[in-house]
């Protein structure tokens, strides 16, 4: 079975061209850096979605690019992008779009929710763990990893 490519976009909620909707709607809260970007995302979705720096940092430089946002380096070094007018009609244009998304978000049932976010904090715990965890500590964390996922393909099946 192949996985991905463009079959799989009509399965998708969010579909090409989204992320750049919803980074600037963050950023017409505020300016705001990468980070508080991905914050503000996950807190305009219920915690729902919450873009990787891999999606947000790719698509802010693609704004600057097009000239929809502005950026500056504040005290600390951090890049800090501003919506700017034509920003703002670009969003204006993307409306439907982030309509679309936030009218998807409010139909998930809140238990459904939960399992997103329980999902992501074990993805999360797990990742932070790898830098410093021994060898026989990762086996029996792969153990554990195993062991949830095959009850969690059970219950699905049932």
């Amino acid at each position: 079975m192949m996985f991905g490519g463009p079959w799989m976009r009509q399965h998708r909620w969010m579909q090409r061209g989204d992320a750049r909707v919803i980074v600037l709607k963050a950023l017409s809260q505020k300016p705001m850096h990468g980070y508080e970007v991905i914050k503000e995302i996950s807190e305009m979705f219920g915690g729902m979605y919450a873009p990787s720096a891999g999606v947000v940092y790719p698509t802010l430089q693609w704004l600057e690019d097009e000239s929809l946002v502005s950026s500056n380096t504040e005290d600390g070094g951090k890049k800090v992008y501003r919506i700017n007018e034509a920003g703002k009609k670009f969003l204006a244009k993307g409306q439907q779009k982030l309509d679309r998304l936030m009218e998807f978000q409010k139909r998930v049932p809140h238990e459904r929710l939960e399992m997103i976010k329980a999902g992501r904090d074990l993805q999360r715990t797990a990742m932070s763990a790898l830098p410093g965890i021994s060898e026989a500590k990762a086996k029996q964390a792969t153990k554990i990893l195993n062991e949830a996922q095959s009850k969690l393909a059970e219950l699905i099946e049932q």
